[in-house]
């Protein structure tokens, strides 16, 4: 009879709006559809920065405004300035949490963003000046610099999702004793050792992908 093989489920903070929540600035409702399969293999912490901070949804749209290395968050249409009470949020948010292996975070977003945020010189500006992180995930990056953050565009690619779900599934292993969570089948198998912990499931995909 074969044992059965257990893994780690990795905590993994994600955007709210990419759980097919509706908390979009322009109220759409969108998701993805890996995320979703995801979902039996990981234990999701769901955040809406901007709702975080007393925000409805929808809302109108923010942008990140001045010095591209501490610009502030401000919404055009009223004048305010949210930075502080961003800022704020994303601290308390992230030093309430336990042990967190990994981040999935809404692309281009000003908040959630990853590298690819639009930074303007001036709020009526109509061309960026500079890309950089959304507010919360430069905090992110900052109070976790060896926690893999991916957005779900980069997740959308084979080369991309299968580094970071090994470095989750990695991150979570090293919570229990690797050897533990393996069966005698899966150590015989010659399975490389970041891919050991993934679902069945996952791993299945990868081989295949592996193999075109």
């Amino acid at each position: 009879m074969k044992s059965k093989q257990m893994y780690p489920r990795p905590n993994i903070i994600l955007s709210r709006c990419l759980n097919r929540e509706i908390y979009r600035y322009d109220g759409q409702l969108i998701g993805d559809d890996f995320i979703d399969r995801l979902q039996d293999h990981v234990n999701f912490i769901t955040v809406c920065p901007e709702v975080g901070i007393g925000l409805s949804t929808p809302r109108d749209p923010l942008v990140l405004v001045g010095n591209p290395d501490s610009p502030c968050l401000v919404q055009p249409t009223t004048g305010r300035d949210l930075t502080n009470d961003s800022q704020s949020f994303a601290t308390e948010f992230l030093e309430q949490l336990g042990d967190v292996d990994g981040f999935i975070l809404k692309q281009r977003s000003p908040s959630c963003g990853n590298r690819q945020v639009e930074i303007f010189r001036q709020i009526d500006d109509n061309k960026p000046a500079w890309y950089g992180n959304g507010l919360f995930t430069e905090i992110a990056r900052n109070q976790y610099p060896h926690i893999p953050l991916i957005d779900e565009e980069k997740l959308a690619d084979s080369a991309h999702r299968h580094s970071f779900l090994s470095a989750i599934f990695t991150n979570a292993g090293r919570r229990l004793s690797g050897d533990e969570l393996l069966s005698a089948d899966s150590r015989q198998a010659g399975i490389e050792p970041e891919a050991r912990l993934y679902p069945a499931i996952l791993q299945a995909q990868w081989r295949s992908e592996k193999s075109c």
